[in-house]
């Protein structure tokens, strides 16, 4: 029988059940989840309990989930169940905006009873208008074409089928993707403080480009994480009580301040005393203007969630981030690694790669039976680190599945021990290791304390052993670099391995 015959035939049973289910209304999500709508999308070809195809979200901010779904490791639509209720505007501005904030264009809302397809990337503040398709239950059957556009075979389709329906009728994206927008605001930001702080010309500062361009990665890279952890609910809303409490030229130096006050509390080397701590800012209308965009792009409709962005969206950003260099005409070392960098082709591998890859090699060696508490990943280019990335998401996973009554103190100490432990990169562009140890920090950082310093991500060429570039050595002795490896007595300072198997 034909796929879409037969999802019929399945659908219209789901429904019939639905209809004689008297104690429907008190269902709660799970319920219908498990009950109702992941049978629907097991009838639309998807295999639901394949974590490849189908899998759990789970919002760490307030806990509810969602379901994403996929297409060679790469998400192409995310579901949120509901209980069966009147579907509110905030049910949908939260089902839309978790998809654009995902880089994902399609977004499904449902609790049976009806179930919405919004386009994420349109660009409105009604959800209304990004509604792309809506069905009551009871249309199922008769508006199946239709429903089939959700269907794993719609979606493996190229173009997607769904994708052709919204470009005959004139409803693809508007709205610029995340990676866009965030980079956008990110390049303007860091022109103007990189200009600001240059700008004054009777300081230390003015003299050293390098070390101001430095200076300010080091100073968004410190924010992203703050608004990270506030989003996750790990942490107070630190900006945000700063631009409402403060005049705006109290503002950097109060910032100053919580950085210091954080590195006693995360301890990492993203807070570490540096140059930036000794900088000054004379624009205050400057520093409202990122704290503000950090929350709400400017003449956008959707608030920025911190932690709904994956990792894959910001090392996106930040390789383009990467890209940009102060281009002054004293910093011409700026100059050469900007030309350096285009010319040895250095691009994101986007992240459905990055999943093969990595489930290729580290998951059929843990799946065989290899040693998770003392493997070793090596990225000698790690980029922002989305192979290590990758790789800190399939250890802990593989963790939890062996522990799955590991209490929250031991999933933390072995998140530690993964970072500390487990993974490792080299990268000849140092901002690239800033942020490839910022990503990793955020993978890790679920609860409040002290963050363990990621010494095993270095700067530096890992094809040889000698280069000097501008005075500075960046050739990679591996035996110095990492002795730990190559002398079984000498041990890192990592944290105990918790919970052993």
């Amino acid at each position: 029988m034909e796929a879409k015959e037969q999802a019929r035939i399945e659908i219209a049973a789901l429904v019939k059940r639905l209809e004689a289910d008297t104690q429907r209304s008190n269902h709660n999500e799970a319920q219908m989840g498990n009950s109702y709508i992941l049978p629907l999308f097991a009838a639309l070809g998807w295999s639901i309990q394949r974590p490849d195809e189908v899998m759990l979200e789970i919002h760490i901010s307030n806990g509810f989930a969602d379901y994403g779904f996929y297409v060679n490791s790469a998400p192409v639509f995310y579901l949120e169940i509901k209980r069966i209720k009147k579907l509110t505007i905030e049910d949908m501005k939260q089902s839309i905006s978790y998809s654009y904030l995902k880089g994902v264009t399609w977004s499904v809302l449902t609790d049976f009873e009806e179930l919405m397809v919004f386009n994420a990337d349109w660009d409105t503040a009604k959800p209304s208008e990004a509604q792309f398709l809506i069905f009551k239950y009871t249309e199922f059957v008769e508006q199946l074409d239709d429903v089939w556009l959700l269907s794993k075979p719609a979606m493996q389709a190229t173009p997607r089928l769904i994708d052709q329906k919204a470009e005959r009728y004139g409803r693809k994206a508007r709205r610029e993707p995340i990676t866009t927008t965030l980079f956008n605001d990110l390049t303007i930001w860091r022109r103007s403080l990189f200009n600001e702080i240059r700008g004054q010309k009777a300081t230390l500062w003015a003299h050293d480009a390098r070390k101001v361009d430095n200076a300010v990665q080091k100073f968004f890279d410190r924010l992203i994480f703050i608004r990270t952890i506030e989003d996750r609910g790990v942490d107070e809303n630190y900006l945000k009580s700063l631009r409402r409490q403060l005049k705006t030229s109290d503002i950097f130096p109060s910032l100053l301040k919580l950085f210091r006050e954080l590195d006693g509390v995360y301890n990492s080397n993203l807070f570490e005393q540096h140059d930036i701590d000794f900088m000054e800012v004379y624009d205050p209308g400057l520093m409202t203007e990122i704290i503000d965009g950090l929350y709400r792009p400017k003449g956008g409709y959707i608030e920025y969630n911190f932690s709904a962005i994956d990792a894959d969206i910001l090392g996106a950003v930040y390789e383009q981030y990467l890209s940009f260099k102060a281009q002054d005409p004293e910093a011409k070392i700026d100059i050469i690694k900007n030309r350096k960098r285009k010319s040895q082709g250095i691009y994101y591998t986007p992240k459905y790669i990055v999943r093969y890859i990595v489930q290729q090699t580290l998951g059929h060696l843990l799946a065989e039976g290899a040693d998770h508490t003392s493997i070793r990943v090596l990225d000698p280019a790690c980029g922002s680190g989305s192979f290590l990335i990758e790789a800190f998401d399939v250890l802990d996973k593989h963790y939890q599945r062996l522990h799955s009554d590991a209490t929250p103190q031991e999933r933390a100490a072995w998140r530690h021990h993964i970072l500390m432990n487990n993974l490792y990169g080299v990268d000849l562009d140092e901002q690239a290791v800033e942020v490839t140890r910022l990503n990793l920090t955020l993978r890790a950082t679920l609860e409040k304390g002290k963050l363990p310093f990621l010494t095993h991500i270095k700067h530096g060429n890992s094809l040889i052993t000698d280069d000097v570039v501008a005075g500075e050595r960046l050739g990679f002795n591996w035996h110095e670099k990492f002795p730990h490896i190559f002398d079984p007595l000498l041990t890192p300072n990592t944290p105990p391995v918790p919970k052993a198997a």
